[in-house]
This record gives structure tokens, sequence and C-alpha cells, in this order.
């Protein structure tokens, strides 16, 4: 019913794309990042349809609709609201007609993302994705239980990718890993790209810092305030930062604060550690101020496909001390912050108590790093860049891989009865085929 690629596009004016995601209502590194691509391509006049799970209390945004879910396990998640899309049901699959897109981009591997890609493959629309969550490495920290879950969900989700021609992933050092994971195949023939992400470096700014906000919590003007920023589960290693501020406040009694923005199991211990202060979860509104109010960013997840966190702050001015193999593409070691090897927290009590008895070289590395943010990582650069890939896949044959093996991994789902197919979309098309 639609033409193998639109090669008429002009410009992006003309783009009509659909994306399909799981949980736009959370406040994540990953919704923050689809709404700024949206922006940018309805800046340009284009058009964005999302598909996504409906939030508490089922209210719609302007420009979204909601497919069939279910809540998210806990575990996976380390909040309630999260939910994995289902299928896209006969309502979505008449409204995905009607719209008549020129591209489908899928961002969650979840089975209404899967629906949506199956619809985008059985219209001839060209399909892309974009890699945003390491969820199988997630199960690193969660016991026997992620040991078992660990090797379906990689075979799942290679299977998953490799029937979409082209993936874009936040880094380099992204692209490599999964590459040894096996998501791109030679066989099948999709690709890995990258594509970065990006900060408005007008919103986290230095600017920001506000020394009533500091008062408000009780940090004098000479105190050193170390910030957490994210979910407080297993997998983002709150336990680094316990270990490190329990041992920092100790160390400095009278100096080193601590901040901790978010929410999940673990936020209670964080937040009861001496000289402690939790914020619980705030919106991206009050973010900058906080950014900008601290003086040392902790973060020391080992699971992150990109480091939005570590971005945000460097461009609002303060040092980052993170995870080697999540931000080396970020910091520099010893120029805009601290790269930190390894599993444990002696590394981050190092760099965190250089930084303490620094006032300068914190000062100095802040410096470095908003320059850097400025420099390479504008977010408006970085969603036009986005919205160039939409134009560029939108004007190609839609990719046809050698088998799909994504149907083995199918069938076994659907021995669950989780019917996310999107049969209804195919009892539809027989519908019209009748009529016609």
């Amino acid at each position: 019913r639609f033409p193998m690629a639109d090669e008429k596009l002009a410009d992006a004016s003309q783009l009509r794309v659909v994306i399909a995601t799981a949980s736009f209502h959370v406040v994540d590194g990953v919704t923050i990042t689809l709404r700024k691509i949206m922006r940018n391509v309805k800046s340009k006049g284009g058009k964005v349809l999302l598909l996504t799970a409906p939030p508490p209390g089922g209210l719609k945004e302007a420009g979204t609709e909601h497919v069939e879910s279910i809540p998210m396990l806990s575990c996976c998640a380390g909040q309630s609201d999260y939910k994995i899309g289902l299928r896209l049901g006969e309502d979505i699959c008449e409204k995905l007609k009607q719209y008549n897109p020129n591209l489908v981009h899928v961002t969650t591997p979840d089975f209404a993302c899967y629906a949506a890609g199956n619809w985008a493959r059985e219209n001839n629309v060209p399909l892309i994705a974009t890699w945003h969550s390491n969820i199988h490495d997630y199960t690193l920290h969660w016991g026997l239980v992620g040991t078992l879950l660990r090797p379906l969900m990689l075979m799942y989700f290679k299977a998953f990718y490799q029937a979409i021609g082209v993936t874009y992933v936040p880094s380099e050092l992204m692209r490599r890993k999964m590459i040894g994971e096996g998501f791109e195949d030679a066989y099948q023939g999709n690709k890995l790209e990258v594509w970065g992400r990006g900060v408005d470096v007008e919103k986290y700014h230095p600017s920001k810092r506000s020394d009533s906000w500091r008062s408000k919590y009780g940090f004098n003007s000479d105190d050193v305030v170390v910030l957490w920023v994210g979910r407080c589960v297993p997998e983002k290693r709150p336990d680094v930062f316990i270990k490190v501020m329990t041992h920092l406040t100790k160390k400095f009694p009278d100096k080193v604060k601590g901040v901790v923005v978010g929410r999940g199991a673990v936020y209670k211990t964080m937040t009861q550690i001496k000289n402690c202060v939790g914020l619980g979860w705030q919106n991206s509104d009050d973010l900058p101020q906080i950014y900008a109010s601290c003086d040392v960013l902790c973060f020391p997840s080992r699971v992150e496909t990109f480091g939005n966190v570590t971005l945000e702050g460097m461009a609002s001015g303060i040092p980052v001390v993170a995870a080697d193999c999540c931000s080396s593409h970020l910091i520099e070691s010893g120029v805009n912050g601290y790269a930190i090897k390894g599993m444990d927290s002696s590394g981050y009590e190092e760099a965190i108590t250089i930084l303490v008895n620094d006032s300068k070289r914190r000062q100095s590395m802040g410096k470095v790093g908003r320059e850097r943010a400025e420099r390479d990582f504008e977010v408006g650069f970085v969603m036009s860049q986005m919205t160039e890939n939409y134009l560029e896949n939108a004007k190609k044959p839609p990719f046809k891989a050698k088998s799909l093996p994504i149907v083995c991994c199918i069938n076994f789902v659907m021995l669950l009865e989780c019917p996310y197919m999107s049969k209804s979309c195919a009892r539809m098309r027989k519908e019209e085929e009748k009529e016609r």
C-alpha cells in the first residue's frame, strides 16, 4: 500500500515519522533525547507521531498514541511507572494507515516496538532504530535470576536489531562493544552507526549556580557538595556512592556534603549517610540549578550507553568522576574530571579526595568540561544530525534482511501468549482485500 521509499523528499519539512518507545511519560535519558529529536523535526516543518505505553491515569500527550502494555517488573527498572508495550491494536494500525509515514523509528526492543517494525516491513516503510539502554547488562546486578535471563535477552535483542537496516548507537565505544556482542551481522547486512547525544548548553550553565539554594540545604560556601543524579538501583552502582560518601564524610566531617537526586530501592540508604540530602526525583527545569550549585558529580554506573548525566554535569561547569567504560569518550581523566577503572570504590574515593583538597583544580576542570560540551555536544547540532538521518533513510528502499532470526525468538515468546505481533493488523489487511 505504500511506496518502497519516498525519493521525492526534498527536505525535513516533508518528513512524517513514527517513533515507537516504551514509557514516554517517564523522565529519563531516553525520553529526554526523544523529546529533543521531536522538537528538532517539528522546528523544520516535519511531523512526528509517537507510540507509547499509557502513563498512570491514561492522560494522552498531544502527538502521541497509546499501545497496549503491561507494567515492567520492578527489578528491571527500579520504579513502578515503567511499562512494556505489548502490541499496537486495530485502532493504532488504522491511524498509521491514515498518517502514511515515510519512516518508522523504534527505540526499545519491547513487543510493541517489534510490532511497529513488523508493520513497517509489511507496508514497505523504511525502518531504523536507536540504542539507548544496555538492558542485558542490568542483569549482571540481578543475581541468579539475571544469570539465567542474560543469554535469553541477548539472543532476543540481537535478533531484534539484526532485522533492522541501521541502528544508531551513542558512541564509537558502544558500537565496538555491540559489534563484539554480535549485534551487527555480516550475513544479515545490518549496520551499527554512531549518533551521539547533545545537551542544552544554555539550560545547563555554570551561571545557574545559586548561593541561596546551597544555604537552603545547609551548605556553606566552602563546603564541597558531591552530587548523585539517576535511578537509585543496583545496576547504577549506588553502593559505590554509599562507600565513597561514608568514607569522605568521616574524613572531612565539616567539609564534604552530598546530594542525591533520584529514586529507587536504594534511595533511603543513600540519603541516610551523614551530611547527605535527598531531593527525590526532580524535573528537568530544576536540575540545572542543582548541577551548577554542587561541586563534583559522582556517576559510577557501568551500564550507561552514553552518559547524559555526565554531559549535563560538564555543561554545568563541575568536574565529573565517572566509570571509564561509559564516560571515557566524554572525560579526559585529569583534565575535565576522572574516568575511573575497576569495580570498587577506591578510585572514586581517591579522585574526589583530590578535588576536595583543591578548589582551583575543581574550577579548572569544570571550565574545560564546559568548553568541551559547548564545542562538541550542542543539542541543536546533534539533533539536526538525527533529522538528517531520518531524511536519508526515508529516501532509501526499506532494508530486507536475508532472514528474520527474530521469528525463532518470537515463537518462544508466543508460547507465553504475548500477542504482540500485530495480528489485528493482519486481520485488517485481509478485510481490505475482501472489500477490493
